[in-house]
């Protein structure tokens, strides 16, 4: 559900800044050619797109960290039953 929100977070801000990567739209700040208020909304966004990359990171590493956990549990409970039996 998250990534989900994510990619539409995403998209809607490269249809709206015409741009792919965060760090297009970063170089956009250097262009000049932005109102005050503008460059602020461009960082705002900047950084808003870099903290759902990493929380899209995270959750990544998270599930991975739940799956090699889940796997070590069912070894656990196979050893246990093949000592009571």
């Amino acid at each position: 559900m998250v990534a989900i929100t994510e990619e539409n977070t995403r998209e809607e801000w490269q249809a709206t800044y015409h741009v792919e990567t965060w760090e297009e739209l970063e170089q956009s700040l250097a262009d000049g050619d932005l109102a005050s208020d503008e460059l602020h909304e461009h960082r705002d966004v900047i950084i808003r797109w870099e903290e759902n990359l990493e929380d899209r990171r995270l959750i990544k590493h998270t599930l991975v960290l739940y799956s090699d956990v889940e796997a070590g549990r069912e070894q656990m409970i196979d050893v246990a039953d093949r000592v009571r039996n």
